[in-house]
């Protein structure tokens, strides 16, 4: 993960403006009902926080499990 305490106020404004942009991207996806997009989307506005692809395929593990656990 990124580490924030080492990051300018400009680069965190950027990550975050970008993660804002890509969620609010997110929800018009989701209203379309564009799953794809939806994907892409929110795999970018946590990229844009500074997970790297590890810790994105772990969070990405966790939601699956939970989806299963949920339909079971």
């Amino acid at each position: 993960m990124t580490d924030w305490a080492h990051m300018g106020k400009l680069e965190k404004t950027v990550r975050v403006s970008c993660a804002v942009a890509m969620a609010a991207k997110l929800v018009e996806c989701v209203r379309r009902e564009d799953v794809i997009g939806a994907t892409i989307c929110s795999l970018s506005a946590v990229a844009a926080l500074g997970l790297e692809a590890g810790e994105i395929r772990a969070v990405l593990s966790a939601l699956e499990r939970t989806a299963s656990e949920g339909e079971a």
